[in-house]
């Protein structure tokens, strides 16, 4: 399998996982550009949590789709959102 196969449905699971930390855990989309992640960022699209945090869902699940349980989504989640 490779990425650019499943390029498509990863970045709608990142918008999704993205979505569900703005609803459930009070955060905003944001860009990345002038932001700590800008030369990090795999795509411009950042969560922006309360107080201060900013993630990259989007990146985080194409990491995932790369290592598998290394970069786990539910940690990845629990941990930006303290869960």
């Amino acid at each position: 399998m490779t990425e650019d196969r499943f390029a498509e449905t990863l970045f709608g699971f990142g918008c999704y996982v993205g979505e569900v930390m703005v609803r459930q855990a009070h955060g905003s989309w944001t860009g990345s550009a002038g932001t700590a992640l800008e030369a990090y960022a795999s795509f411009p699209l950042l969560v922006s949590l309360p107080p201060d945090n900013l993630s990259n869902p989007v990146g985080k699940v194409f990491k995932a789709f790369r290592n598998g349980d290394a970069d786990s989504i539910v940690q990845f989640y629990r941990v930006m959102t303290s869960a």
